[in-house]
């Protein structure tokens, strides 16, 4: 039987929930903090908003982005962004993604 949380108990994880926001020089970095992450689930989402195939990030936010690339640093897994956005224009980005990782 299937309840709120959906399959054997297990609630579906959105990058909101695996991350942390951050601003560095340059742009806003996303930190995946959950090691269970795959790094191209990680590719694809960033793929898809690259190529507008997704609704998460205001017109006026993505104006903002002028590169936006997936990194990984010893399995440390990071999203970095350029542009003029700040950490809050992210957060509130990934607060709408429905994207299960």
């Amino acid at each position: 039987m299937n309840d709120e949380n959906g399959c054997c108990g297990s609630k579906s994880r959105t990058m909101k929930d695996v991350s942390e926001v951050g601003e560095v020089s340059g742009g806003v970095r996303i930190r995946i903090t959950d090691e269970t992450v795959k790094k191209e689930v990680v590719q694809e989402i960033v793929d898809n908003c690259k190529h507008g195939r997704c609704e998460c990030m205001s017109d006026a936010a993505k104006a903002k982005v002028t590169a936006m690339d997936v990194r990984d640093e010893g399995g440390e897994i990071s999203i970095e962004m350029r542009g003029e956005l700040s950490a809050q224009d992210v957060r509130q980005a990934l607060a709408k993604s429905k994207k299960s990782v």
